[in-house]
């Protein structure tokens, strides 16, 4: 993990605004949509702005990463855009 600031309030909005988009679309389905919360994949974690899951493992289990997303969105700001669509994207 990279220790980053907290993001901007626009930053914020658009989060929120994603969730309450996405969140209606996964009612009565097994889904759980999750903001910021962290992402591992082999042995590296990422703190992505969203994911959604629908997982048992990542769900009943009330561990503090998800492996096993079928969603996760990254809201691009300036100065992280370089590192989120590189190396996030190629990631294993």
């Amino acid at each position: 993990m990279i220790a980053i600031a907290g993001g901007t309030v626009n930053h914020s909005i658009i989060i929120g605004n994603l969730a309450a988009i996405i969140r209606p679309h996964l009612r009565g389905k097994p889904y759980r949509v999750l903001s910021e919360g962290t992402l591992k994949i082999e042995s590296v974690c990422y703190l992505p702005d969203i994911m959604v899951t629908c997982n048992e493992k990542d769900i009943a289990e009330n561990k503090t990463y998800v492996e096993h997303p079928k969603l996760v969105v990254e809201v691009l700001s300036p100065t992280t855009e370089k590192i989120d669509k590189r190396d996030k994207v190629n990631t294993p």
